[in-house]
């Protein structure tokens, strides 16, 4: 069976113009939805003085403070179990999990909604896609289904 090259055609061809467009509107859109729904966002911008309306152009995410891990931790530290960093009410979560921990600090804990695991499984596709896997081929997962996250979400690609 003949097959695009690509996995979604429509946004692996745009003209390197447009494709910047809809990263620059996305990345503001996520911006202004961080800043309106995630108090610890909303203070690290305000802190460093940036507002999602001062993206104009892609070269304007150097305004973007950006979260470390230790402030992730600290968050969680202050207000157990998820800190301030919840974008949407806890309801909307379909699944809970942790980071191993293995480097002695202490595990983050992360809510994942239906949302996120749709977009962790399309950037999963791009790459498989890219890789030449195409749906006759047979894909067998050598890892334990232990705590480890991230290929969870190449499984679901897989099936996709």
């Amino acid at each position: 069976m003949a097959y695009s090259e690509y996995w979604n055609p429509k946004t692996e061809t745009l003209p390197r113009a447009e494709l910047q467009v809809l990263q620059l509107a996305k990345l503001r859109h996520l911006c202004e939805w961080a800043y309106a729904t995630t108090p610890f966002h909303k203070r690290r911008f305000d802190a460093a003085g940036f507002k999602p309306e001062q993206l104009k152009t892609l070269d304007d995410i150097r305004r973007i403070p950006y979260m470390t891990r230790e402030e992730w931790m600290q968050a969680q530290m202050e207000q157990p179990l998820f800190g301030d960093l919840l974008a949407t009410d806890q309801r909307n979560a379909i699944r809970y999990h942790l980071t191993s921990g293995t480097s002695g600090r202490i595990p983050i804990r992360v809510l994942d909604s239906m949302k996120d695991w749709d977009w962790i499984s399309e950037m999963w596709c791009y790459g498989l896609w890219a890789f030449g896997v195409r749906p006759e081929d047979v894909v067998y997962f050598a890892f334990g289904y232990g705590s480890f996250i991230g290929f969870w979400g190449h499984i679901i690609a897989v099936r996709r």
